[in-house]
């Protein structure tokens, strides 16, 4: 475990090393830079992340980040991470700032966090580990110097790929195990360096492109198609077509139709809401597609609008049959206003589209068949054809719950005393009949 009492200042020779590169790579810009060194805590081999910031002429230099080999944890202070802009260090304390949000002091934190990029300036203090004396650990990315090493240890194959220059592929566990156990495969990565070099791939294309002898170029193009077919997955056709060798199929049977995986996608749904069997191979690969896709197409939209049409009609019979023990709420003629209730849903989307309101939409329709809540037009007497007013009132709690005019307004004055001090307790009356 690390501990911050064990922290050394940062020894002269790696500030002059980090001050020399810092002139090199960056002409002591304005902007916090980063650099690492290499160094022993209590006989662990740790990597210390250096902040760098030029202000006003001074150039200052301090620790920020602390990461130990095989340790879990990991010290950090003075540094912050943002999603836009990265790392970066508070300088307060070093410029003479009043600072009262920030603990300059180090914090134990999670071993994978506060770990910049940043060249690590004295690597050859590897050199005298002589378990990674041959591990390639010059060619590997400073940032994860530790998590080399240690993959390292475990696979000492890796060898192979540093001195190859495929300095990525040790990132992966699944190519680390495949070089300790297959030895055809670390001659496969050999004879393959150069197109392993030029492109990147990642390892699902190498490992399948060995096991089946194919170029990486053609496995990558299979695997990009394999993986359309398995993200667009709906209603059971990765089922369908399972294995890779049935997807393949599929593959070589659109690239002959020259239609796209998603256009295939739409013709299989569209076959399995008609109820076709697609096990059968005459519906999974149809000798005409455009035919055949433009076909079940529109017997699926036919389909659609007959049980569209059979649920329209079974909801407008029991809209018919929830209120017709209420039309005795309707009151006609009374301080020069008269109350209809809405007798169907096309009366709601006939009055919503009037009053620019949501009456027709937003299921109300389906809460006067629930029992929930019955729809009035409140409209004046000597225009009661016209769109007026819209009225909620609430079945469960026998309360006008909504009474709006176009736009959603508030109706005048008048008419909402005559809607609760007349109408309401007529309606309340009414209810209280039918219950009887």
């Amino acid at each position: 475990m690390l501990y911050a009492k064990d922290i050394k200042p940062i020894p002269q020779y790696i500030e002059k090393k980090i001050r020399a590169l810092d002139i090199k790579m960056h002409e002591q810009n304005a902007h916090t830079r980063f650099y690492a060194y290499l160094t022993e805590q209590k006989g662990v081999l740790v990597k210390v992340s250096v902040a760098v910031k030029t202000y006003k002429k001074q150039w200052h230099c301090k620790q920020v980040a602390v990461h130990g080999l095989h340790e879990e944890r990991c010290l950090a202070k003075d540094i912050c991470c943002s999603y836009a802009g990265g790392f970066f260090a508070d300088w307060h304390e070093e410029l003479g700032v009043n600072n009262y949000y920030m603990d300059h002091s180090w914090t134990d934190e999670p071993n994978r966090l506060w770990n910049p990029w940043a060249p690590i300036v004295n690597i050859g203090y590897l050199a005298r580990y002589p378990q990674y004396r041959y591990s390639g650990y010059d060619k590997a990315d400073h940032r994860f110097m530790l998590q080399f090493l240690m993959r390292y240890e475990e696979y000492p194959q890796i060898e192979y790929l540093m001195k190859l220059g495929l300095t990525e592929l040790w990132t992966s566990k699944r190519i680390c195990t495949m070089l300790a156990k297959d030895k055809a495969f670390r001659k496969w990565i050999v004879s393959h360096r150069e197109a392993l070099t030029l492109n990147y791939y990642n390892a699902t294309v190498i490992i399948n492109a060995y096991r089946r002898g194919r170029s990486l170029k053609e496995q990558r193009v299979i695997e990009n198609s394999l993986q359309e077919i398995r993200s667009r997955d709906h209603k059971g056709v990765c089922q369908a077509f399972r294995g890779e060798a049935e997807q393949l199929k599929l593959l070589r049977y659109l690239r002959k139709s020259f239609r796209s995986v998603a256009t295939y996608m739409d013709y299989y749904r569209a076959c399995v809401d008609l109820g076709l069997g697609m096990g059968d191979t005459k519906n999974r690969y149809p000798h005409d597609f455009d035919f055949w896709h433009d076909t079940r197409i529109a017997e699926r939209k036919s389909k659609e609008a007959e049980i569209d049409a059979a649920k329209r009609k079974a909801l407008y019979e029991q809209y018919a049959t929830a209120i017709a023990k209420y039309l005795s709420l309707e009151r006609l003629n009374t301080e020069g206003y008269v109350v209809l209730i809405a007798h169907s849903p096309a009366d709601l989307i006939k009055e919503g589209d009037a009053l620019h309101h949501c009456v027709g939409r937003m299921g109300y329709d389906q809460k006067v068949v629930d029992g929930k809540s019955l729809i009035f037009f409140v409209r004046r007497a000597d225009k009661q054809d016209e769109p007026f007013v819209t009225m909620e009132y609430s079945l469960l709690t026998h309360k006008v719950v909504q009474l709006y005019g176009d736009h959603n307004s508030k109706p005048e004055q008048a008419l909402q005393t005559y809607i609760q001090k007349k109408w309401l307790q007529y309606a309340n009356r009414q209810l209280k009949q039918i219950a009887a």
